[in-house]
């Protein structure tokens, strides 16, 4: 699944949105993959609750329930694509870790992993 912390006065947020998510080549990367837009000045609490500093903020969430990416930026069509083919191209190792993680990923992904018993998700729609 994909979680898109997105506003709608965010430049960034609809550039992202219409040039990258809606093109036909990222909606084929992502026909077997959720994706939830979470308006973040509708849900505060849930972008306090990932952490949201800034947005586009994007959420990769593989089929365990971990976070294997993130994206914080407008990102364009090819790499974007890459991105996800990245992602979710294999099911993760045993203990469900990833092999290659950002410094800025691996706080988010071990608290996130370590609390997943106390976490429930919910998904919230909104209209865009």
């Amino acid at each position: 699944m994909v979680i898109d912390f997105w506003a709608k006065w965010c430049a960034p947020c609809l550039q992202l949105k219409h040039e990258t998510l809606n093109h036909p080549d990222v909606v084929k990367a992502l026909s077997a993959v959720e994706v939830i837009y979470v308006d973040i000045d509708q849900y505060p609490a849930l972008g306090d609750a990932y952490g949201v500093a800034a947005i586009p903020d994007l959420f990769f969430v593989d089929r365990s329930g971990d976070i294997v990416d993130r994206l914080q930026n407008f990102e364009p069509l090819a790499a974007f694509v890459a991105r996800v083919e990245q992602a979710f191209a294999s099911p993760p190792n045993r203990e469900g870790e990833l092999t290659i993680l950002t410094d800025s990923l691996k706080p988010l992904r071990d608290h996130f992993n370590a609390n997943k018993a106390k976490h429930r998700f919910i998904a919230i729609l909104s209209p865009t």
